[in-house]
Parts: structure tokens; sequence; C-alpha cells
């Protein structure tokens, strides 16, 4: 029930929690990019400025330029940025020493790797770092599961591995599909083990017949079909027409 004898207004913003909400702050935050030379990568409340240059200096101004100018936009509509939670990561082989960036008037500290949208990008652009958080992340889950194993029906062992580990290893692997041989033998090695926990079988038990006896396929195989969907919607322009423009005319 709204109590509209006790409404108030507001002057900027959108209400939290309300059906509309993400909308109207998509609506509010539309023009952010309008005076940025970078590449801006919006999704909800966060914002991330992408930049290419071989040459560090210029790396520099444009980005001080940006941030000034986001700065100023936030000062004009109210938003608040969060400096401290702000993260400079220079994509690069070998270290390029720069200059510092700051952002209304503090010093942003630069980072190795940052997590953007539950992925780890580190400035390497290695997928090691990332499949580490995966292995730490569902094995909190798996000995969960493991001190359920005999208590509960294997149906609901299953069920549990499916619904709060699967997706884990599931998430933006069309990203690190191409990491290395021992990353993905480490994936690998975390769902023949959730298998066996389901199954209460030994450590020994042949990895293809423990999944099959699940109905479960190898993650390198689950990866190749999400890569083969993933391509389907950028080549039938289902989702960003950007990657679709990266497709050759033939």
């Amino acid at each position: 029930m709204i109590d509209f004898l006790n409404a108030c207004y507001t002057n900027c913003g959108v209400l939290q929690g309300s059906v509309l909400g993400p909308l109207l702050f998509l609506i509010y935050a539309n023009d952010i990019a309008e005076s940025i030379e970078s590449s801006v990568s919006l999704f909800a409340d966060n914002a991330a400025l992408l930049f290419s240059s071989r040459c560090p200096l210029h790396l520099h101004q444009v980005l001080t330029r940006d941030l000034h100018a986001l700065s100023n936009w936030s000062k004009l509509w109210n938003v608040n940025f969060n400096p401290t939670k702000t993260k400079v990561l220079i994509i690069s082989k070998p270290h390029i020493s720069h200059p510092f960036h700051t952002f209304s008037n503090i010093d942003l500290s630069e980072t190795d790797s940052y997590k953007y949208l539950g992925l780890i990008v580190h400035r390497t652009l290695s997928r090691h770092h990332h499949i580490l958080s995966i292995k730490q992340k569902t094995t909190l889950r798996l000995n969960r599961i493991k001190q359920l194993s005999h208590l509960v029906p294997r149906k609901v062992l299953n069920t549990l591995y499916v619904s709060c580990v699967l997706p884990i290893l599931d998430y933006g692997n069309v990203i690190f599909a191409n990491c290395s041989t021992s990353d993905r033998s480490l994936l690998e090695n975390i769902h023949t083990k959730a298998a066996k926990i389901i199954l209460r079988c030994f450590r020994t038990s042949r990895n293809a017949a423990v999944l099959s006896d699940l109905n479960l396929i190898p993650l390198s195989n689950r990866r190749e079909l999400h890569m083969l969907f993933f391509f389907y919607k950028i080549k039938t322009a289902l989702n960003s027409p950007v990657l679709h423009s990266f497709l050759p005319l033939t």
C-alpha cells in the first residue's frame, strides 16, 4: 500500500527498490558519456573508463580530462562517486610507469588486478587469477555439500551442486575458455571432485564414468557449447551490435 499522505519528493536520483528504479537511473545517467573521450562501460551504478594508447603521457592526459569531466558531471547532477573504490588498471605485460591519476582531488591507487562484474581482470590479461578465485569460492561450497553427503539423498546433493556450484564454474566461461592447460585441469578437477562427493565413491574412480552416472558432461564441452551459442548471438545480432560489427562481411 502506498502512503500518499506521507509522500516525499526528490529533486535528484531515483527511489531505491522500486520497479522502475533501474530504468529511471539509466535515463538519469544516460548523458554521462557525452563529454568523455574514453570508451565508457556502464552497468547499473558501475562505470569503467577504457582507453588504449602506446604513449603513457597521452593515456594520462586523456584519462585526467575524463576524470575531471566525470567530477563536473557528478556535481551538476548530485551524483556522488567514491574515489576510494576507484582503481587504475594498466593492461600491459611490461610494467609501464606513468603519472598518478586523481579523481575529485584524491589520488587513485593502481592495482594489478580488478574484479569487474564478477570477473577478475589482470594487467597481463592472464586468466589464472580468476581461475584461482573460482577454485576458492567453489571449494567452500563443496565442503558444505560434503558435510551433507551422508545426511541427504544423492538427488538433493546433485541439485545443490547444479544450482550453487556449477553456475560459478560456468559464469563468464566464454572469456576464459582459452586459459592454460593447467587452469583447465584445475577446473575439471573441481567438477569431477563434486561428482565423486555426490556419488560417495572413491577418489580413484574413473572421471568419465562418474560424470556419466550423473548425466554431466566435462566442463570443456560445456564451454564449447556456450561459445557456440555466444557466437550465434553475435552472428544474429541478438546481443551487442558492437560485437556484431567486428564480424567479417563475407
